[in-house]
């Protein structure tokens, strides 16, 4: 992968990871979030014997955007938000 791409990538997982989180607080909490407030951690959720990163986190956000462009390659990084995230999930059966 190229390193421009990479960083476009990883970009746009902050801001969908920012966007996740605000969205779980309260509007006066959410405006004070900002990529600064992400967690650092690789965080995991569990479905079965088997353990996938968290779809809103931001490694987690990375690696699906990679697999929504691999599959996909006419869209563009900059258009995949968290609805489209919550969609791919939904047609691979993950929560």
């Amino acid at each position: 992968m190229n390193g421009r791409v990479a960083k476009r990538i990883h970009k746009r997982s902050k801001s969908i990871a920012t966007e996740w989180l605000s969205s779980m607080l309260s509007s006066s909490e959410a405006s004070k979030i900002n990529d600064k407030h992400l967690i650092k951690t690789n965080t995991y959720s569990y479905d079965g014997n088997t353990a996938y990163l968290m779809p809103y986190s931001v490694k987690g956000s990375s690696k699906i955007i990679k697999m929504i462009i691999k599959s996909n390659p006419l869209i563009t990084i900059e258009s995949i938000d968290a609805d489209i995230i919550s969609e791919y999930l939904k047609i691979n059966k993950r929560s």
